[in-house]
């Protein structure tokens, strides 16, 4: 195995879209949560983009309840910070664990934007040139 480090990109295990949505994020266990958005959501987890610079000192590693509310799926889940961006607006988190319903929701969702993308595609590939993005 190589000691070269690996880019963001080329650790990732599930494909991540990008996506719109409201969510929120508390330290594991803590009834004070922070509001955000995301900014893309994979099955394994997402990036959060902060409302508010928050007072609270999130760490890597640190386990966090989150709430996801996307347009087609809403659910909760326990999950580890794993990026956190220097200016600390952005938090990237790994679902560790998500209930049976919400993982069942997540896998549809990821199944429609799959689906979505490649009828976009397929679009762009009969009309090249157009505005159909």
């Amino acid at each position: 195995m190589s000691s070269k480090k690996l880019s963001g990109a080329e650790r990732r295990t599930t494909k991540r879209y990008r996506q719109s949505g409201e969510a929120w994020i508390a330290r594991h266990g803590s009834d004070i949560a922070y509001r955000g958005h995301i900014l893309d959501l994979s099955l394994g987890g997402c990036l959060l983009a902060l409302h508010d610079p928050s007072p609270f000192e999130f760490k890597m590693g640190m386990a966090v309840d989150v709430g996801i509310h996307q347009a087609l799926v809403t659910f909760r889940a326990v999950a580890t910070i794993r990026r956190i961006s220097e200016d600390r607006s952005a938090l990237g988190i790994c679902f560790a664990d998500m209930g049976r319903r919400a993982r069942s929701d997540l896998l549809d969702l990821m199944a429609e934007l799959e689906a979505a993308e490649a009828a976009e595609a397929a679009a762009a590939a009969l009309h090249p040139g157009s505005l159909i993005r």
